[in-house]
């Protein structure tokens, strides 16, 4: 709201605070009954949220120069555990990104790597190739029917919120890898070169920082 807390839409004027705990690894993907177990114990603790984390390198499949695809079985029970949390109104949230593993070559401007978190978080500002491999996953995600509750998962209302990659704080990541940075090197040069930029020891700096702030707002 522009009083700066949630709320909901037909509870006007009441702040709502989501509270809850992380679901990692295989806690994400528990057996139908552990499921509805876990969160029953949630309910009662009185959490309100839960984060799905940890489970795209599990859900996600490589095939060929791809790594989009969905394993069906984990995936199942990712969707049910959706579904028990959302009978017992608990909401979700969850990264788009966290650690999935992508195929060697599929991101084109890094032909002999297969990045994993260390690279992919950084590569998106800067590669086309990786901002279609992030967008071809999330959609398959996202557009994929949820069996239990009947809904895609973007239309369902108990994923409140969504976070696009996880810790990727392009101050923090471009230095990651070399080979990332050489990316990044190749299109700050272009960047001063666009803007008739005239670098010199005492901007240098200033001017990095300017670019990578820019770069990760668009």
């Amino acid at each position: 709201t522009p009083d700066g807390h949630f709320e909901f839409e037909r509870r006007p004027g009441q702040p709502v605070r989501f509270y809850g705990a992380n679901l990692v690894l295989t806690a994400n993907f528990m057996a139908h009954d552990a499921a509805d177990l876990l969160a029953e114990r949630f309910a009662r603790i009185g959490y309100n949220a839960v984060r799905l984390h940890h489970f795209d390198q599990v859900i996600s499949k490589i095939e060929g120069k791809r790594s989009t695809s969905l394993d069906p079985k984990p995936l199942d029970r990712m969707d049910y555990m959706v579904s028990a949390m959302k009978k017992r109104g608990i909401y979700i949230t969850l990264d788009l990104y966290i650690l999935r593993q992508l195929a060697k070559g599929e991101v084109e401007e890094l032909p002999d790597l297969a990045p994993g978190p260390d690279q992919f978080k950084a590569v998106p500002f800067v590669s086309e190739s990786a901002m279609r491999s992030w967008e071809a996953f999330s959609a398959n995600l996202l557009n994929h029917v949820n069996p239990y509750t009947g809904l895609a998962w973007k239309d369902d209302p108990a994923i409140v919120t969504i976070s696009l990659i996880n810790e990727d704080t392009i101050f923090a990541v471009v230095d990651r890898d070399p080979r990332v940075r050489a990316l990044y090197d190749a299109k700050f040069k272009e960047y001063v070169t666009r803007n008739r930029i005239t670098l010199t020891d005492a901007n240098r700096d200033r001017q990095w920082k300017i670019f990578l702030s820019e770069t990760y707002t668009r």
